[in-house]
């Protein structure tokens, strides 16, 4: 209704055709505002609400609608011919966001494992410093070979190497903030294979820091979340938990069983920046399972991340929600069960939203 001016038949004239709301929005956002049909992922421009990022989609909503191409509109994303065709060609469970990165790998020769590994990364959270991170999927897309699991331990270190400041304690015990390692960083020349090693020595550095002395802080005043119920896949009971993280080596144990870097918070729960907190199932075997990893501004009550097992996060399809091949039934059963027990905690504990990350779990 804000955009009425754009309209180019009357709301009369339309006539659902469908049963479907969401089938029936298309229809309609189509006939008033669209002289050229548009893929039906683009209608989450009109979900957002009013703010400035809606109101930026929406705007591309109405250059491709009037025949323009995507390239042209203010999109926070460099486009060829070939990058652009395929933006047109996402999924249409994909946000607009989601749509950018899969026409940018995809219409680079990407495959579809890698579209969804980067898409599970950092990377997939914004676009800042979008110039940097294109030449990152740039260098990925050419190195076929790379196993789709490398990758978001590989982005967290190039990320770490280059992004992230360093806390530098002096003899005196005075803690002096310095820049990251390598703020120069850049993928031109780099070979995958040292690059790969040099992941490799971090994530051994990370684990060797999990045997120093015990490095703790103290509870947020965001509660624990418990629930038993009946286990239908096992028989008996199973024990749901969601528990927050309180020192290195549970940041760093939940890290190496759900293969992300998690530990990489460590600094902003000593400072009470971020509480972590651990999704975890125990079934009627008495089998306990790590499902997700939460964080969570303490301070705003906004949870920040929410990724499973090598960073995944779900995906809404004509099925239902999906979490990607490669996870075992077991696992994936519980997974499909735990947006109710987050609906339960984020309600209970009055948590936010912030990035996407708790709405694309539990709004489905």
């Amino acid at each position: 209704a804000r955009h009425y001016r754009h309209w180019i038949r009357p709301l009369s004239d339309w006539q659902p055709d469908a049963y479907s709301p969401r089938r029936q929005f298309t229809t309609l956002s189509r006939h008033l505002i669209a002289r050229y049909d548009l893929p039906t992922f683009m209608d989450a421009a009109w979900f957002r609400g009013r703010s400035a990022l809606a109101q930026q989609q929406q705007g591309w909503f109405l250059h491709v609608a009037g025949g323009q191409n995507i390239r042209t509109a203010d999109i926070p994303v460099t486009f060829t011919k070939k990058t652009a065709h395929h933006f047109l060609q996402a999924p249409s469970h994909y946000t607009i966001e989601e749509a950018l990165f899969w026409g940018q790998i995809i219409g680079q020769g990407g495959s579809l494992d890698l579209e969804q590994a980067i898409q599970a990364t950092l990377m997939g959270e914004s676009f800042e410093n979008e110039a940097f991170w294109s030449t990152v999927i740039q260098f990925l897309v050419a190195n076929p070979m790379l196993d789709p699991d490398c990758v978001g331990p590989l982005v967290d270190y190039i990320y770490n190497r280059k992004y992230v400041h360093q806390e530098v304690v002096n003899p005196g015990g005075e803690v002096v903030i310095i820049d990251p390692p390598e703020p120069n960083f850049a993928m031109k020349a780099r070979s995958i294979t040292k690059l790969l090693d040099q992941v490799e020595a971090w994530h051994q550095l990370l684990y060797r820091e999990e045997r120093a002395p015990r490095i703790e802080w103290g509870k947020s005043p965001i509660s624990d979340y418990n629930y038993t119920e009946k286990d239908t896949l096992n028989g008996g009971a199973v024990h749901w938990t969601i528990r927050e993280l309180l020192n290195v080596k549970e940041l760093k144990t939940e890290g190496r069983e759900l293969h992300h870097c998690v530990s990489s918070y460590t600094r902003n729960c000593q400072k009470g920046a971020t509480s972590v907190w651990s999704l975890q199932v125990t079934n009627g075997h008495n089998e306990t399972l790590r499902l997700a990893t939460i964080a969570v501004d303490p301070k705003t009550r906004m949870v920040t991340q929410l990724r499973g097992k090598h960073n995944l996060k779900p995906s809404i399809t004509s099925r239902g929600l999906t979490f990607g091949a490669g996870l075992d039934p077991q696992h994936a059963v519980y997974l499909c069960q735990a947006p109710a027990i987050l609906r339960r905690w984020s309600h209970q504990e009055r948590l936010g939203n912030k990035g996407g990350d708790l709405n694309a779990w539990i709004k489905h």
